[in-house]
């Protein structure tokens, strides 16, 4: 396997080329540690928080968060809609998506 420049970046070039689907295991690994750590989370904080805050307040804070994270997304993540994967390379080579 490829060594990996940091956690979450794109595949760092190696010494020998690295077929695609090697990239695809590394990323797909890494998403389901980081979604089965937050259900973890999730699941270890929900009942804390209905014992302490009730049924209705509860729901609401995670509501809240997530109009958060759907504002976040919507103004940071670019737009990748009828554009190349050649057009969406050079714009992160370019460094205009992070």
């Amino acid at each position: 396997m490829c060594s990996r420049t940091r956690l979450l970046s794109r595949p760092c070039c190696c010494e020998k080329a690295c077929s695609p689907w090697q990239h695809s295991v590394i990323l797909i690994a890494q998403d389901s540690i980081l979604s089965l750590s937050h259900a973890l989370q999730v699941s270890l904080v929900l009942p804390a928080l209905q014992d302490s805050l009730g049924m209705g307040a509860t729901y609401s804070l995670f509501g809240a968060i997530s109009v958060v994270a759907l504002a976040t997304m919507y103004f940071t993540v670019p737009e990748t809609k009828n554009k190349s994967l050649e057009q969406i390379t050079a714009m992160m080579d370019a460094g205009k998506m992070k």
